[in-house]
């Protein structure tokens, strides 16, 4: 029973059909919701929102039948519901396909009475990083700058496919894919590049609510930004990187990605690891490390930056226990990694160079 809408702007009734909401709320009562239905008259992008409508208000677009709907995109408090009032109204965008029929309910627990509401179309292309099916692809060593997160288009992976919540964070974000060519290490870091209050959030898997798998997710892991360390990735797998941040009127902040290539020469050895100590971590002209092995080795340590290129290295012969004075004065701020190895076991530690 959707009611049948075009593009423009939409009145919607008083949400008196309880049960109609899409999810169930806390003891067992049915939400209030109402229903509409739009086809989509070529490919393109689908804007609905209720800012400045009045009401606080949240909204689900989907894809397929009644009996088999689709989530394609939710929102909950992206907006004003009143020109400099409280962001509780609600938008989201996403891509639609022509031909294809797509239902918007709308749904709330706090308030159930009438709004206003707009449905938009557009047939340009989709700004590159606003939606999962644009992101951005990046390399290792690329330090991204965000100049703002205008996505509205945002999975936002601690609730993905969980969406039962009154509240919930799908709102901005900005969308980046990497895919290596080979195994290894990746780390991807806000820290130190910004003081903005980051989210990072990667996937695997396609585009969409029930195609994405989260996988790797960070919030505050380095103060208020982000940072997921030496996950492992494998060669030919796509991995989508979304950002954003806690603050709704951000500027943008950068980033940075860093590869370390599976060798297949030596095998990672945790209490090899622990015959070293590199301190301070971060640092800012200088740093040290600091060795005591059980028994004599011939050493290698090697100084990197992100993409791999060698930018100091010491030969150290029947090494037992000492120390070696890493200079970074030379070096930008920025994410580097010191390799250590004996020949038969290796270590890769990173390091933090600030300003």
């Amino acid at each position: 029973l959707a009611i049948p809408i075009d593009t423009g702007m939409h009145t919607a009734i008083e949400l008196q059909c309880y049960g109609a909401g899409f999810t169930v709320r806390s003891g067992g009562q049915g939400r209030a919701g109402a229903w509409y239905e739009w086809t989509a008259p070529a490919d393109g992008i689908l804007s609905v929102g209720s800012c400045n409508g009045g009401r606080d208000t949240r909204v689900w677009i989907f894809s397929g039948g009644c009996s088999t709907l689709h989530l394609e995109g939710v929102n909950d408090d992206r907006c004003e519901m009143t020109p400099g009032g409280d962001e509780y109204a609600s938008y989201r965008e996403v891509l639609v396909s022509a031909g294809t029929t797509y239902h918007i309910c709308w749904d709330d627990i706090w308030d159930s009475g009438g709004f206003d509401f707009e449905l938009a179309f557009s047939e340009s292309e989709p700004t590159p990083g606003d939606f999962c099916e644009s992101a951005i692809p990046v390399m290792a060593g690329d330090t991204i700058t965000i100049d703002q997160i205008n996505g509205d288009a945002a999975v936002a992976g601690p609730d993905i496919n969980h969406t039962s919540a009154s509240t919930t964070n799908y709102a901005q974000s900005e969308w980046y894919v990497f895919t290596p060519e080979v195994n290894g290490l990746m780390t991807i870091s806000s820290c130190n590049f910004t003081d903005e209050d980051t989210r990072l959030w990667v996937y695997t898997g396609t585009c969409g609510f029930d195609g994405l798998e989260l996988v790797a997710s960070s919030d505050d892991d380095c103060g208020l930004q982000s940072i997921v360390f030496d996950m492992e990735v494998t060669a030919g797998t796509t991995y989508y990187i979304e950002w954003d941040s806690e603050d709704t009127d951000a500027p943008g902040f950068q980033w940075e990605l860093a590869f370390e290539p599976e060798t297949g020469t030596t095998e990672p050895d945790p209490a090899f690891a622990k015959n070293f100590l590199l301190a301070p971590n971060p640092a800012t002209a200088q740093t040290t490390l600091h060795y005591r092995l059980g028994q004599p080795a011939d050493l290698q340590v090697q100084l990197t930056d992100v993409a791999g290129r060698s930018l100091q290295q010491w030969h150290l012969s029947q090494a037992t226990e000492g120390l070696i004075e890493l200079p970074l004065q030379h070096l930008p701020a920025g994410l580097y990694f010191v390799h250590i190895t004996d020949g038969r076991r290796q270590l890769a530690q990173k390091l933090l160079k600030t300003h």
